[in-house]
């Protein structure tokens, strides 16, 4: 068991400095891991409330709100009023939100090739348990997000 921890809590340290390290993605703009990654969900997903935005990272609605009028003023999303709920606030990607996701997207797909390639010849029954360990681990992490709200 030491040994999968260590390997784990060493990933976890380097995923962490990689989500500090900001990229350019084809727009002039620096973006952190997390803000083009908001930016690319909007542009797959299209149309979305401030809302669905907080459930799909697991985020508060402040936080995802906050994320948005960032990204807003960045010129990479914008917002709009749902005309069929007056309350809600639509959120979609512009023109230079729709250039980063493409070059995000290019980037990981240059980048991310061997992992890729990796997990695509798990047999079926690694990639379960490569995936249940994974929810295993979300649940986790979400526990201790728990305890700091």
């Amino acid at each position: 068991m030491p040994d999968v921890l260590s390997v784990l809590c060493r990933v976890l340290e380097k995923y962490l400095r990689v989500s500090k390290q900001p990229r350019e993605f084809g727009t002039e703009e620096l973006l952190y891991p997390t803000e083009i990654h908001v930016v690319s969900a909007v542009a797959s997903l299209g149309a979305v409330s401030v809302t669905e935005i907080s459930e799909q990272f697991g985020t508060t609605r402040g936080a995802a709100s906050q994320m948005v009028d960032k990204l807003v003023s960045k010129g990479l999303l914008a917002k709009r009023t749902d005309p069929d709920k007056r309350s809600r606030l639509i959120v979609e990607a512009t023109d230079k939100g729709r250039l980063a996701h493409a070059q995000h997207m290019k980037f990981h797909k240059e980048r991310d090739k061997e992992f890729f390639h990796f997990i695509e010849n798990l047999t079926p029954e690694q990639r379960r348990t490569v995936l249940a360990f994974l929810e295993n681990m979300d649940g986790w992490m979400a526990s201790y997000l728990k305890q700091v709200r």
